[in-house]
């Protein structure tokens, strides 16, 4: 497997652990011990990184996702995104135009800003789909960046001569 393909992969993993964990906290929820343990620490962990707000969220058994519908559609987006990406044969390791970037935010910059704006009051539906939109396009951008970031890492750990078996373990 070639260095590409194990960023591809590794980012791929980690935003579906973490798309799992959204959906897992509302079905432990109504759990006890344990299970009630582990849905307060996702809950608390994903408030972090989202407002929670219940109205905003969808919900399974009762209980809302632990992130809001826009944030999930992001998540949920990337997950897509990744897949497209690997579809295409990691032959789209370059970054996107920053147009493709504005085209992806822009639905999703309206749709807060007429809301914020008290123009409109967007449903949920439209949240999750303004963010999937935007979620779909980050792994065309992030993805190259964090392999290019890993290979600096990895050329300054070969420069110093410290571990120079990377270089030719990570070689595409």
């Amino acid at each position: 497997m070639n260095f590409a393909r194990v960023i591809h992969v590794s980012a791929f993993l980690a935003v579906s652990v973490w798309c799992t964990a959204i959906v897992v906290a509302p079905l432990l929820a109504a759990g006890d011990g344990l299970q009630q343990a582990v849905s307060d620490a996702l809950y608390f962990f994903f408030g972090k990184v989202c407002h929670q707000i219940d109205s905003r969220s969808f919900h399974l058994e009762g209980y809302p996702l632990a992130v809001c519908s826009r944030c999930f559609g992001i998540y949920a987006g990337f997950c897509a995104g990744a897949i497209l990406l690997a579809l295409k044969g990691f032959r789209l390791m370059i970054l996107p135009a920053p147009s493709i970037v504005l085209t992806a935010l822009t639905p999703m910059v309206i749709d807060v800003a007429g809301a914020t704006l008290g123009l409109y009051e967007p449903t949920n539906s439209l949240r999750l789909l303004t963010g999937f939109w935007f979620g779909a396009v980050m792994p065309f951008c992030l993805v190259p960046l964090l392999r290019e970031a890993v290979m600096q890492w990895v050329e300054r750990l070969n420069t110093a001569t410290f571990v120079p078996i990377l270089k030719n373990t990570f070689r595409d």
